[in-house]
């Protein structure tokens, strides 16, 4: 499963949906400074869960581009 995700400075995930492959639904858009849109892989473990969970419990690490669990 595959997320693009609107993302600030710190990584904390503003808006995001589920990537289909598709162009059929609104994807978020970076339009302030110090935020950014990229699509990640979900970790293994949460990929059963909801959205909310997902957005709530991960981070993106902008160093490695990826998403990791929220400290």
């Amino acid at each position: 499963m595959k997320l693009t995700a609107l993302y600030d400075a710190d990584g904390k995930i503003l808006a995001a949906v589920e990537e289909t492959g598709r162009y059929d639904h609104p994807v978020p858009v970076a339009t302030k400074d110090g935020t950014a849109v990229g699509t990640f892989e979900v970790p293994e473990g949460v990929r059963e869960a909801g959205l909310y969970e997902i957005c709530t419990s991960l981070r993106v690490d902008a160093g490695v581009t990826r998403l990791v669990a929220t400290d």
